[in-house]
């Protein structure tokens, strides 16, 4: 799998169960080895930091996620692919990005694309859009330009805080 496919791959697999061949396939292809541990026994989701992307990519117990639109067809104590985090400017500036998001894009330009976001902090360092069943954290260099992102399943984000 090259660079360019990767992300837009892993967003669309981002809902779906470990036992599925495709996310399997997928994250294998990243150094990624099955069966996935499991979380300690104290938390119900984990960050996956062993792959040759270097960036995060979380799972998170089926059954701790209590919107999951397909849950009768998951088995208790199983995995679900939620997040990717951590995509930092410096390592994937040459990579394309999902939603026709790029490095060079300012926050009126990612509005103009993904319309309003629906969350920032008062201090503005991070603005929330969803897309789909996808939520969206950008965040911006001082200069305007997106610097970090972040992709997660909506049913595994707090769309409270």
């Amino acid at each position: 799998m090259n660079q360019i496919q990767t992300f837009q791959k892993l967003v669309d697999l981002l809902g779906h169960s470990e036992n599925e061949p495709e996310v399997q396939s997928n994250l294998s292809q990243l150094g990624i080895k099955f069966p996935l541990k499991k979380p300690k026994a104290t938390e119900d989701n984990y960050l996956i930091e062993k792959s040759k992307i270097k960036c995060h990519l979380g799972v998170a117990y089926a059954d701790s996620l209590p919107y999951l639109r397909d849950n009768e067809k998951l088995k208790e104590g199983e995995l679900v692919f939620s997040c990717i985090s951590n995509i930092l400017e410096p390592e994937f500036n040459k990579f394309e990005l999902p939603f026709g998001l790029n490095w060079e894009m300012q926050l009126k330009d990612v509005t103009k694309l993904l319309g309003s976001p629906f969350f920032s902090p008062a201090d503005n360092w991070y603005y929330l859009w969803r897309k789909d069943n996808i939520v969206i954290r950008v965040e911006f260099y001082e200069n305007g330009s997106i610097y970090n992102l972040t992709f997660r399943w909506i049913w595994d984000y707090d769309l409270t805080h």
